[in-house]
């Protein structure tokens, strides 16, 4: 606990640094919203974003790296096992950041940050080319870390899921091995309402998109869309919100370079085109608000090298212009207190950034601005980048 004099000084920063942001939303009124930026790391490709629901921080894992905000700024730590990609989620139960990385040769590591250390890596597939595109989630009822991966080892190829029910110890299923080689670009994440898990990935021989979950026993699998090539790139499955907690996936079309987007409400999905204009859609990142409920995606758009946000107002997708020069790998959140989208993304230039919508500031307790100082504050020093969203 703080003292009460430190709590007084902390509240009096934070209650300025939010009414200086609502002045600038009543500068910017007539203008697209405005976002802060920070930058977290020189350099850094295929980043993974996500809160601490005890802290509000946010943390970033990286090609080669993880960042961690301190409440001030970022402190950058070497995960135990180098990887090319990954996936960072937090633990409900013990609050800890896990990381499940594709490491040398595709193998699969993990490791928990106990808030200064990693702790000692372990093996959740050994072999060549078992751990590809892993996708992290904490079981919502047992809290035990659950990774969904291609097992892409030639000629075959499955989708696979492991659990880990203590440490070192690690339970596999195959998910679906119904052609040859299908699995990849994997998402996980569970069912707010049978708390079972569930997979967003691509048919590899088909080049479907594809979405299995758990009833208990067994997979069901089912094929979202079929239309030409679709899912080659990253796709994103979220689960909505608010009830009945449909389930959302964004995803590229590479026949016809457009994002999309696929909800299932009971039994039937319904597939939207969002952008298609130019080649877009790269490397997609989806979210559902908090409260409303409704869809937020991230996206590269490759004509014109930047990055996008795409937003469902309840009736029709906004589309904004976040940065024009970026690269296409973005990762896509909402902060907690203030319910904004946060993106960690790389900027053209190789450097890793973040960003946070501030144009709006929603009332706020004392504790919540206690909270979310180091979430809102995700920049140190935070520069405000005033940019012109674009809208379609």
């Amino acid at each position: 606990m703080f003292p009460a004099n430190q709590k007084k000084r902390r509240f009096v920063v934070q209650g300025f640094f939010l009414v200086t942001i609502a002045m600038q939303s009543v500068l910017w009124a007539d203008l697209a919203p405005g976002w802060g930026e920070s930058i977290i790391a020189p350099s850094g490709l295929v980043p993974s974003l996500a809160f601490s629901s005890s802290t509000g921080y946010p943390s970033v894992s990286y090609s080669s790296g993880y960042a961690q905000f301190n409440g001030s700024s970022w402190t950058l730590n070497a995960p135990p096992c180098g990887f090319d990609r990954s996936s960072v989620a937090f633990n409900p139960c013990t609050g800890r950041a896990g990381l499940a990385m594709s490491a040398g040769l595709h193998t699969g590591c993990y490791s928990e940050f106990d808030g200064v250390n990693w702790l000692p890596a372990e093996s959740f597939c050994g072999s060549s080319e078992c751990g590809q595109y892993p996708s992290l989630a904490f079981d919502p009822v047992t809290c035990l870390a659950t990774v969904s991966r291609f097992n892409s080892f030639p000629p075959g190829g499955d989708l696979r899921f492991s659990v880990r029910s203590s440490a070192n110890m690690w339970t596999t299923t195959v998910a679906d091995n119904d052609v040859q080689r299908t699995g990849a670009f994997t998402s996980l994440a569970y069912d707010p309402s049978t708390n079972r898990p569930c997979i967003a990935y691509q048919d590899v021989t088909n080049l479907d998109l594809r979405f299995a979950c758990f009833d208990g026993s067994t997979w069901v699998k089912e094929t979202v869309d079929s239309t030409g090539e679709v899912a080659s790139e990253n796709l994103l499955l979220a689960f909505r919100a608010t009830p009945p907690h449909n389930a959302g996936i964004s995803y590229r079309d590479v026949t016809n370079g457009d994002l999309k987007y696929a909800e299932k409400s009971g039994l039937a999905w319904t597939i939207t085109t969002i952008d298609s204009v130019g080649d877009t859609g790269f490397t997609t990142s989806l979210a559902f608000h908090p409260t409303t409920g409704r869809p937020t995606i991230a996206y590269h758009d490759a004509t014109n090298g930047a990055l996008r946000l795409a937003e469902y107002n309840g009736s029709s997708w906004i589309l904004s212009t976040v940065d024009d020069d970026a690269q296409p790998y973005a990762s896509l959140a909402f902060q907690p207190v203030t319910n904004q989208p946060a993106i960690a993304y790389t900027r053209g230039s190789g450097q890793l950034v973040y960003v946070l919508r501030v144009s709006t500031v929603p009332a706020l307790s004392a504790t919540g601005l206690v909270i979310s100082v180091g979430a809102i504050l995700a920049t140190g020093s935070m520069l405000f980048r005033r940019k012109t969203a674009t809208s379609s």
